[in-house]
């Protein structure tokens, strides 16, 4: 890729070239998780959004850099949404003849993915035992080991994931496997920040009294604006995700859609049929390991 005008502008003629945007979106998600540190700061409705605007600003060129750093230097025929900065980094030390470093590099970026993965598996399972404790899942999920992990999330985590990975086996490509994972990973996180933010707009007009750490400025009217805009980027995000991506070969447009869209089903319905058919005697439960 050379820094022409030509490249620098996206080549968008149909919807099918706005569906690469879910993966970028999925750059950011997450960033919101740092709202329960917002009254740990001594200025919150300054402080805090000083911190989310730098964050994504700062997450926001890295991600442009690197994405360019690879563009220059893989060729378009060679890039892998996989393996694109291994690429990266063997054709620049190839080049210059210091191939050695390669698998050094390799283990630098193992321990990364290692400590990204991490975040990524545990956090999570620590958020949804308070769940469980509070009585909105079987027992069976509030069992921590002694170092207070929940086992039964870590396990079901690790059922689905290699679940997923059957994947693999079904489509020729592998770019194409990876990317209908992270398109159903994008279109689960819209879903909740498309109910955060409807939930945002409905407290600031039914709970206007409230005092918060932080608030929209604006009035009615900032909300309506700040969160109606994310509100329209998720539901638009959402419904762009099932059309394949035209850079991509991902076989059936069929198989395509009904992957992403069961997935979304089952995923949306297991939970919502837990919280219908949860019993008192879950807190309960919930009690007695506390107690112990």
């Amino acid at each position: 890729m050379s820094f022409t005008a030509h490249n620098m502008i996206p080549k968008i003629t149909d919807i099918q070239g706005l569906v690469l945007l879910g993966g970028f979106i999925l750059g950011y998600a997450g960033l919101e998780v740092s709202a329960v540190h917002a009254n740990h700061v001594k200025n919150p409705s300054r402080d805090y959004p000083v911190a989310i605007f730098a964050a994504g600003i700062i997450v926001f060129v890295l991600y442009i850099l690197g994405g360019l750093a690879v563009a220059i230097v893989v060729p378009q025929k060679d890039l892998s949404l996989i393996a694109g900065i291994m690429e990266t980094f063997a054709i620049i030390f190839n080049k210059y003849h210091i191939s050695w470093l390669i698998p050094f590099v390799a283990v630098l970026a193992g321990f990364g993915a290692i400590g990204q993965s991490s975040t990524w598996i545990v956090g999570p399972a620590k958020g949804l035992l308070i769940t469980a404790e509070s009585g909105d899942l079987p027992p069976l999920f509030q069992k921590v080991n002694k170092h207070g992990v929940p086992i039964a999330f870590l396990i079901l985590q690790a059922s689905l994931i290699s679940l997923f990975g059957l994947l693999y086996l079904f489509i020729p490509s592998i770019n194409a496997s990876y990317w209908m994972m992270v398109d159903l990973a994008v279109m689960l996180y819209l879903i909740m920040y498309a109910l955060m933010f409807l939930a945002a707009i409905r407290l600031r007009y039914t709970k206007p009294d409230v005092h918060r750490a932080y608030r929209v400025p604006g009035g009615k009217a900032g909300m309506l604006s700040c969160a109606g805009i994310g509100l329209f980027t998720s539901v638009f995000i959402f419904f762009v995700g099932f059309f394949p991506p035209e850079q991509l070969k991902t076989g059936s447009v069929v198989f395509y859609d009904l992957f992403l869209g069961l997935g979304v089903l089952v995923m949306v319905a297991v939970p919502m049929i837990i919280y219908h058919f949860r019993k008192p005697s879950w807190i309960k439960q919930r009690t007695d390991i506390t107690e112990s």
